[in-house]
């Protein structure tokens, strides 16, 4: 991760550091979940908000826009979106969703998610990073 504070020092990298796994440390899955937004600065202030309520543990809006064509009331249309990845827990998946969805600007946001795999040491900070969500 880049530099927080100093990461190693954070309850998860020491429990990790002690040989805990990610179930060991209070992950029950990790989880990533996508969506976009027609604004960068839309895509900034979910992740914003996400990450400060503690829903994502990370947020990553893509570096520049990304072009969608896609049908819509029965025309196809084409326009640049910026992508927004979160990585959560699985619990928190539907009360992230719900923050997202409530500052979303679009009738049907893109919400993508699904289970992934990571290392332990990672799992184990989403974990941490995310134990005082507050929906």
């Amino acid at each position: 991760m880049p530099s927080m504070s100093d990461p190693r020092s954070s309850p998860a990298a020491k429990a990790v550091s002690q040989g805990a796994t990610a179930d060991e440390t209070g992950g029950s899955g990790l989880r990533v979940a996508v969506t976009t937004l027609p604004e960068r600065e839309q895509a900034l202030a979910i992740a914003r908000a996400v990450v400060d309520a503690g829903l994502a543990a990370c947020a990553q809006v893509d570096p520049g826009p990304i072009t969608a064509i896609y049908r819509w009331e029965g025309r196809v249309c084409e326009d640049a979106e910026w992508r927004l990845v979160l990585k959560t827990r699985t619990e928190l998946e539907p009360a992230l969703r719900a923050l997202v969805r409530r500052m979303h600007p679009y009738a049907v946001p893109q919400w993508l998610h699904g289970p992934v795999v990571g290392s332990d040491d990672y799992a184990a900070w989403v974990s941490a990073s995310t134990a005082t969500a507050r929906a």
